[in-house]
């Protein structure tokens, strides 16, 4: 099944940005905020498969401080490119990062994209009872393989994916992690949506069985700005379709520099 494209909204999705200025999408860096285990190490496939003349940095979190959401946006703003246009991505668990940068705004933030990711708790009516029994013991062991393939990766995924996962979290203090689950588990931007004035583009995952397909609806009062592409694929679309996501976002790069949302289905 190939991905298709939606656009809520109308005529323009770079309004309001002097997008004269970038001459090309090689004119844009893209600046990956990662999922939960924040060590950006699940980016390889992707950033392998985007073309040369797009310039990624990659952001890590620290591994054995447990952070907010407030503190690891200072530490995304850091990794900002010195010159130049540039566009954020925030991974799932970095997604509301990813908006609260852009609420705050920035003089060459081009625009937002998100992969998998949520403006609220995504599990709202076990959220507020599983939070305070969220603890280190929780992220004592890697999950299992049958866990990361039923809720991440899908029953398909190949060995050295989940390895790979599980290689990463290993490397990130069960505290940590816990710190991280209930972030999300308590998060709530939607109250920022309407200071955000930069196109955003959700990449939803057409089998995620972690986050709703539904919190696309949430996007909605951003209105012009806003566009989401449904990918076949489960929660870690970048791991299993870096190229397909790499040809989207390229795509959209191209988009906001010519201010075309090109809506048609792909």
């Amino acid at each position: 099944m190939a991905p298709f494209c939606v656009t809520i909204g109308g005529d323009s999705i770079s309004r309001q940005l002097p997008m004269s200025q970038v001459e090309s999408a090689a004119g844009v860096s893209l600046v990956l905020l990662p999922g939960m285990d924040g060590t950006g190490q699940m980016f390889n496939s992707f950033t392998a498969a985007l073309p040369a003349t797009i310039r990624s940095v990659v952001v890590t979190y620290p591994p054995d401080r447990p952070l907010g959401y407030p503190e690891l946006e200072a530490i995304a703003e850091q990794a900002f490119p010195a010159e130049g246009w540039f566009v954020v991505l925030g991974e799932s668990f970095s997604g509301p990062l990813a908006m609260r940068i852009a609420a705050r705004g920035h003089p060459r933030l081009a625009g937002i994209v998100l992969i998998a990711s949520f403006v609220h708790n995504p599990l709202p009516r076990l959220g507020p009872i599983l939070r305070p029994f969220v603890g280190s013991w929780s992220f004592g062991f890697p999950p299992p393989c049958w866990t990361i393939r039923r809720y991440l990766a899908g029953a398909d995924a190949p060995d050295d994916l989940i390895a790979e996962f599980q290689g990463a979290v290993r490397t990130v203090s069960p505290a940590v992690m816990a710190k991280r689950a209930r972030e999300v588990l308590a998060v709530d931007v939607r109250g920022l949506l309407p200071r955000i004035r930069v196109p955003v583009l959700l990449l939803v995952a057409g089998h995620d069985r972690l986050v709703s397909t539904k919190m696309k609806d949430d996007f909605r009062e951003l209105g012009d700005f806003f566009k989401y592409v449904c990918v076949d694929a489960p929660h870690l679309i970048l791991q299993r379709k870096p190229e397909s996501a790499a040809e989207i976002i390229e795509g959209f790069l191209q988009r906001i520099r010519t201010g075309n949302p090109a809506n048609e289905s792909r």
